[in-house]
């Protein structure tokens, strides 16, 4: 069966033009040839300090999120950022349990905070930060229970099967200086797509953080809401329910990618099934081969064991995410912009402290002396073009810098080396209408559905062929906005059987077809045209030229139309002398003859049948004018200044003009005198006062009458002042 050709019209309609890849995602590439990142360990900071000195750490909640506290052995407490940056518990300090004084200093040059404490003797003599002086940051960056970074076997490498996303034209066109979820477009306004920061504690499980902070932020986005704000369990990462033959995915270290290929996979369930317990003063860390920790073998260890999960994980548990690597080898700060716009929030991995050298400049952007490596895995959720530089969420808490987020320059710390994002998978979702089978339907029509939540755009088919596939693969694209879940189909044959289906595409091109296959539908037989009108001239007009058009409605469903002029008032049209004008709304007419009537009637014709302008009364008009027709005034221009007093008028021709008459005036409209030129179409002025406003008008005429220029406008001109000339004295 020979394919009809259908129009689609759809609101914001934009075609895109996808490349399929051998794994099957649009879009997408294997990411089997790049090598693994490194692993990440570090723990918060102001968690490791206060534990280190024997104190107890308690994870909090704050009104932005979580937060971390102190609590001394005389039961007082006080924050733990306050605690590491000498603020408050100044007694309880390093500094002062070795000898030393202590003061607060701000200036940003320590390796993981702003503000930060420092050492000195004689209470003014710095000798240095807490931080380097107990040695905070190496002890910090542990690899694992039982060794050090540089002891990791290379064969505990990742080996997740993660595509690479490196599209060949990037989806924005021009770039927002600034972008950032926490203030993203939502319906007319803004709003705030990422979940409250949280606290990973006393725990290397910065990866896990990164992993459920982008997949959290993948669920608000495809749910289109960014008040649903899902909260994942970390803890279901670290511990031994994501299995996995490399090691370090708990709280001595782990990847962020692989965290993303496991809720990709098999899903996570939310923080009430599995609260997270690693991070307090008596959870699990990576000290003392592990011993602290409940759960251990050989280099994986936890405070909880897969079998701690609630019972119901399974139904609570969520995989409606897709990941891939964000890589160009050419442009990558730009496609992070672009996937961050379009996608959403980055996982990504830089290097922090002072063995990268970092710290804070004068603008609170963290940059490093070591760009190579990483040992810390955070959140990326928007950029600063300004500043040139990222905006980063950070797991150590909503009391730590900026609530949690702080701003790490454009190539800086490695942070662009090891980009994920996540999406949600569309879905699942129905056809609405026709309804399967229908019959008798309209043209044009409307087809509907319903919506998929994380639908980036739908694709719609509509052929003639019942094979439960797309002829020609002809899909068309249709952009999800408000209430976009239709498609407006135009050029449908009447009685004829077509066959649809609809696709929801996730922004990366995922796709799913709507429930229940493939439906049908049954155009009707084609009516006659609809009913329409005669425009012009009006029933029963007088006085008209010998020249003009007629015209009538446009008549719905017509495939042509024809017209019948006569001069018999009989309401038919003499010797069936129709006249066919195709689609056009207006015919015109000519050498009419003057003094005489005339009767006419237009009719809209298809297959259907025939229908007759004004429910068949025919329309009658009669010629008694031969007026010249309209014609423009030349130059000069209307409202022209700075004329000499002497200078040409002229004029375009008008038709069934026998000559021309003009009148200079100093009055709008006014004329005592018309001046007849012949034929001409052009006449000098005469002798003109300077510095005067003048109005000039120009007329055709022959014996009907006349008609003016302009449709009766005047146009004005001024002549130049006096010159006056100065008599020249010669002494």
């Amino acid at each position: 069966m020979t394919k009809k050709t259908i129009f689609f019209l759809f609101a914001g309609l934009v075609f895109v033009v996808w490349s399929n890849t051998a794994s099957g995602s649009i879009g997408l590439k294997s990411d089997q040839s790049v090598a693994s990142e490194f692993v990440h360990t570090i723990t918060n900071p102001s968690a490791f300090y206060c534990t280190d000195l024997g104190y107890q750490y308690q994870i909090t909640s704050t009104e932005t999120g979580q937060g971390g506290l102190c609590i001394f052995d005389e039961g007082e407490s006080c924050e733990a950022w306050d605690f590491y940056s000498g603020k408050c518990g100044q007694e309880y300090s390093w500094c002062l349990q070795h000898g030393y004084g202590i003061k607060s200093k701000s200036d940003g040059k320590d390796g993981v905070s702003t503000d930060y404490a420092v050492c000195t003797v004689l209470n003014t003599i710095e000798i240095g930060s807490v931080s380097q002086l107990a040695k905070l940051d190496e002890r910090n960056n542990q690899a694992g229970c039982s060794g050090s970074k540089s002891e990791i076997d290379p064969s505990l490498e990742p080996k997740s099967d993660m595509p690479i996303y490196s599209p060949e034209k990037l989806l924005t066109s021009a770039f927002p200086q600034t972008f950032d979820w926490r203030n993203a477009p939502w319906f007319d306004g803004y709003g705030d797509w990422m979940t409250p920061v949280k606290n990973q504690g006393y725990c290397g499980s910065c990866w896990a953080f990164s992993a459920v902070g982008v997949a959290e932020a993948a669920l608000n986005i495809g749910r289109n809401s960014p008040l649903s704000d899902p909260d994942l369990s970390e803890q279901y990462l670290v511990s031994d329910c994501e299995q996995t033959e490399w090691g370090f995915q708990n709280c001595c270290g782990g990847w962020k990618d692989e965290s993303l290929a496991f809720i990709r996979d098999f899903g996570i369930p939310d923080e009430g099934c599995m609260p997270y317990v690693d991070g307090a003063w008596d959870g699990c860390s990576c000290d003392n081969e592990c011993e602290n920790c409940t759960y251990r073998t050989e280099e994986r260890c936890s405070d909880r064991t897969c079998s701690d999960r609630c019972a119901d994980y399974a139904s609570r548990s969520i995989d409606q995410i897709n990941v891939a690597r964000v890589y160009s080898p050419t442009n990558q700060v730009q496609l992070m912009k672009d996937t961050l716009i379009n996608v959403g929030p980055l996982a990504v991995s830089l290097g922090i402290g002072w063995e990268f050298g970092g710290s804070f400049d004068s603008e609170d952007t963290y940059r490093c002396t070591q760009d190579r490596g990483s040992n810390h895995a955070v959140v990326i959720t928007g950029y600063d073009d300004v500043g040139q530089r990222w905006i980063v969420r950070n797991s150590w808490g909503s009391d730590w810098e900026d609530e949690g987020y702080y701003k790490v320059g454009y190539g800086e710390c490695g942070i662009e080396d090891w980009v994920y994002v996540a999406a949600s998978n569309p879905f699942p979702f129905e056809k609405h209408y026709p309804a399967e089978n229908a019959v008798n339907q309209e043209t044009p029509l409307i087809l509907d559905w319903g919506d998929s939540i994380g639908a980036y755009r739908y694709r719609v088919c509509v052929d003639t062929t019942n094979d439960d596939a797309c002829d020609e693969n002809d899909w068309y694209e249709v952009y999800v906005g408000e209430d976009e879940t239709f498609a407006f189909l135009t050029n449908l044959a009447y009685d004829t059987t077509y066959y649809w289906q609809v696709k929801v595409r996730t922004r990366w091109g995922y796709e799913k077809e709507a429930h229940g296959g493939w439906w049908q539908f049954t155009t009707k037989a084609e009516p006659p045209p609809a009913r329409f009108g005669k425009s012009a001239p009006a029933n029963r007009a007088v006085n008209l030229d010998r020249e003009f058009s007629l015209s009538w409605q446009n008549a719905e469903d017509a495939a042509y139309y024809e017209v019948c002029l006569d001069q018999t008032n009989d309401q038919s049209c003499d010797d069936d002398n129709w006249i066919p004008v195709a689609m056009q709304t207006s015919y015109a007419l000519s050498d009419l003859t003057l003094n005489n009537t005339y009767y006419w009637q237009v009719r809209a014709i298809n297959g259907g049948g025939v229908t007759t302008a004004d429910d068949g009364t025919w329309w009658r008009f009669t010629v008694t004018s031969g007026l010249p027709k309209e014609f423009v005034k030349w130059v000069p221009n209307d409202t022209a200044i700075g004329l000499d007093t002497d200078f040409y008028l002229t004029w375009s021709s008008s038709d069934k003009a026998d000559s021309y008459q003009y009148c200079i005036s100093k009055k709008y409209g006014e004329c005592n005198n018309w001046i007849s030129l012949g034929t001409a179409k052009m006449t000098h002025t005469g002798q003109l006062r300077p510095a005067t406003t003048y109005y000039w008008q120009v007329r055709a005429v022959n014996e009907y009458g006349w008609t003016e220029a302009n449709q009766g406008h005047w146009w004005r001109f001024e002549t130049k002042p006096y010159q006056v000339m100065l008599p020249l004295l010669i002494r």
